[in-house]
C-alpha cells in the first residue's frame, strides 16, 4: 500500500480550518486520500519533533531551510512537495488516482456544507450550524447560498409543525388555516384576518 506522510508544523483544529481555507481543504484532501485507499500519516513539530530528527529527508531539509520547508510531504519515503499543502489535483497526479468519477459528482465539497447548515437548522443544532456555517465561509460559499439553504432547513423543520395545525383545524374546526394563525392555536371561530398578517391566509 502506498503511504503518504505529512510533516506540519502544528496539528489543525477547528479554529484554523475555519480561518484557512487552504488547509481545510488539505484536511478533506487527506480524507479523500485514506477512501481511496492510500495510508496516511500525519506528524506536527509540535508534538513528533523525534521523528523529524530520524526522518532523514526531512531532518536534511530542516537543516537547510529551517521551518520553512514544512509543510513536506513524503510518499513512499520520497519527498513530493514542501513548503506548502499540495492541492487535490496534485495529489492525484502524483498518487496517479483517478478524479474523474469525483468530478462528475454533483455533491461537491461546497454543497455538502450547504446541505449540512439546512439540516443543522432543521434539528436546531446551534453548534452544527456555526460549524458548518465556517466551513461554507472558509471555501468561498456565498452568503445567498447559505440564506437559502437556512430557509430550506427552517421549511423542513415547520412541516411537522403545520401538518398537526392542519388536521387539528380539520377535524376540531372543520376549516383549515394556511399560516397557524393566532401563533398556532385554533378556536371554534376558525381565524381572522388580523391575526394571520397582511392578506390573510384564507381559512375555510
Amino acid at each position: 500500500m502506498t503511504k503518504v506522510q505529512v510533516f506540519e508544523l502544528t496539528p489543525c483544529t477547528d479554529e484554523i480550518r475555519s480561518k484557512d481555507s487552504a488547509r481545510a481543504a488539505f484536511e478533506r484532501d487527506m480524507d479523500w486520500l485514506s477512501a481511496s485507499g492510500i495510508e496516511v500519516e500525519r506528524y506536527n513539530l509540535r508534538e513528533n519533533i523525534g521523528l523529524f530528527a530520524v526522518t532523514e529527508p526531512v531532518r536534511k531539509a530542516m537543516d537547510q531551510e529551517k521551518e520553512s520547508c514544512l509543510p513536506m510531504l513524503l510518499i513512499d519515503g520520497r519527498v513530493a512537495a514542501s513548503g506548502s499543502y499540495p492541492e487535490r489535483e496534485t495529489l492525484a497526479d502524483l498518487l496517479e488516482l483517478d478524479m474523474t468519477e469525483e468530478n462528475t459528482s454533483l455533491i461537491n465539497e461546497g454543497v455538502a456544507e450547504i446541505i449540512a447548515l439546512a439540516a443543522a437548522t432543521a434539528v436546531g443544532s446551534e453548534r452544527a450550524f456555526q460549524v458548518h456555517h465556517d466551513r461554507a465561509i472558509s471555501m468561498g460559499v456565498t452568503k445567498g447560498d447559505l440564506i437559502q439553504a437556512v430557509n430550506i432547513g427552517l421549511t423542513v423543520k415547520a412541516l411537522p409543525h403545520q401538518t398537526v395545525i392542519d388536521l387539528a383545524q380539520k377535524l376540531l374546526v372543520g376549516g383549515g388555516c394556511g399560516c397557524g394563525c393566532g401563533e398556532g392555536e385554533c378556536s371554534e371561530e376558525g381565524c381572522g384576518e388580523s391575526s394571520c398578517g397582511e392578506g390573510g391566509c384564507g381559512c375555510n
